[in-house]
């Protein structure tokens, strides 16, 4: 889902962001909460995509991802 979005059923999801430059992967998180002291779900990409596990409706979820 984009930042900010509302009203999205539980279910498979995938995040997506741009490139960085002279990344060689990244590394990402799910949380619950913006300070990710909850960290639910993270993995690694070798490019600018991961597929998640299925997500509940009606959660404010959080994500943030890193290059390497």
């Amino acid at each position: 889902p984009l930042a900010g979005a509302t009203g999205v059923l539980g279910g498979s999801a995938a995040l997506t962001w741009t490139v960085a430059a002279d990344a060689t992967g990244y590394t990402w998180q799910i949380a619950t909460a913006p300070t990710f002291d909850d960290v639910l779900f993270s993995g690694t990409a070798a490019g600018t995509s991961a597929s998640l596990p299925a997500l509940l409706g009606g959660t404010t979820y959080y994500w943030r991802v890193r290059s390497e």
